[in-house]
C-alpha cells in the first residue's frame, strides 16, 4: 500500500476507547480534542471533532466517539482495496478533486480478517459510521503570521446498504470518498510504496505510527544511513503517550514498539 505524505503524520487516532470512557460527560458527550504536531518543521494543531453514535444498547441521543485504533485500522484496509484494480476512482476535475473506493462489506470484512483483525458486521458498521461523521480541522500559521485551516470529515462521502440488503447480498457496493489530503498526495504523487502486510502486523498504534514515521521520513534509508528521533518528538506528534501519567511508562511503551517492529522486520 501507501503511506500518504503528511496526512499519516496527523495524530488523528490518537485517543483509545478506554481513554474516551473517562473523558465522557454523564450525557455522554466528548469535547473537541485538540492536538499540536509539528511536520516539515511547522506547527500545526488538529482538532477533532467527535462523531455521535445511536446503537440499540445507547439510551437517550448514543454516545461521542473519536476515530481510534480500529477506525484506523479500516482506514488502511479501505486504501489497500483502493489499490486493486476497479476499486479504486480519482476525480481530478478542477471543482471536485475526490478520491475513493467502490467496495462491499463482505470483502472489508474478509481483508481485515487476513490480516489479523476481524469485526464483525455491526463493529465494521459502527467503525464507518465514525469514520464518515467525525470532523478532523488542521491549522497551520504560515511565515507571514496567516492562520491557515483545513476541515472535512475523515471520509467526507459514504454510501452504503443496510443490514437486510447486505444479508440478500454479500457483495453489495459500498462508495467511500477520501480525505481531501489524500486526493491531494495523489494527484501530487507525493505517496510512498510501503510493506501493508507488515504495517497489519503490528500489534500496537505506536508501532504502526513509528512505522509510517521510517516510511514517510528514513527516506535515505541505507546500511549507513542512521535515523534518529528524540522521545518528545515522538510524544508530541503521535498524540499517543498522553495518558500515561509517568514519563518512565510512556518511555517503556516506546522502547516495546520499537523491539515490535525490529522482531517485524527480522
Amino acid at each position: 500500500s501507501n503511506a500518504i505524505d503528511f496526512w499519516d503524520a496527523v495524530p488523528r487516532y490518537s485517543v483509545s476507547r478506554a481513554r474516551m470512557e473517562s473523558m465522557r460527560t454523564k450525557d455522554g458527550f466528548l469535547d473537541v480534542l485538540e492536538l499540536p504536531f509539528e511536520y516539515g518543521q511547522k506547527q500545526y494543531t488538529a482538532r477533532i471533532y467527535p462523531a455521535r453514535i445511536r446503537t440499540s444498547d445507547t439510551a437517550g441521543g448514543g454516545l461521542s466517539y473519536y476515530p481510534s485504533a480500529r477506525e484506523e485500522l479500516i482506514e488502511h484496509a479501505l486504501r489497500k482495496l483502493a489499490c486493486d484494480q476497479q476499486s479504486g476512482f480519482l476525480d481530478q476535475s478542477e471543482t471536485s478533486g475526490r478520491s475513493g473506493v467502490r467496495f462491499s462489506l463482505y470483502r472489508l470484512r474478509r481483508e481485515l480478517e487476513a490480516q489479523g483483525h476481524a469485526l464483525r458486521y455491526d463493529q465494521l458498521v459502527s467503525g464507518l459510521d465514525i469514520l464518515s461523521l467525525s470532523t478532523i480541522e488542521i491549522d497551520s500559521r504560515g511565515g507571514d503570521g496567516e492562520e491557515l485551516f483545513a476541515r472535512s470529515a475523515y471520509l467526507p462521502g459514504l454510501v452504503g446498504v443496510r443490514r437486510h440488503e447486505y444479508d440478500a447480498d454479500r457483495e453489495a457496493r459500498w462508495f467511500a470518498h477520501f480525505h481531501p489530503l489524500v486526493t491531494q498526495s495523489i494527484q501530487c504523487a507525493s505517496f510512498r510504496q510501503f510493506n501493508y502486510r507488515r504495517l497489519m502486523s503490528c500489534h500496537t498504534q505506536l508501532a504502526r505510527w513509528l512505522l509510517c514515521l521510517l516510511v514517510l521520513k528514513y527516506r535515505q534509508a541505507s546500511p549507513l544511513q542512521c535515523f534518529s528521533v528524540r522521545f518528545r518528538t515522538i510524544r508530541r506528534d503521535s498524540g499517543l503517550l498522553e495518558g500515561y501519567a509517568r514519563a518512565r511508562d510512556a518511555v517503556a511503551k516506546v522502547d516495546e514498539a520499537w523491539s515490535e517492529l525490529e522482531e517485524l522486520v527480522h
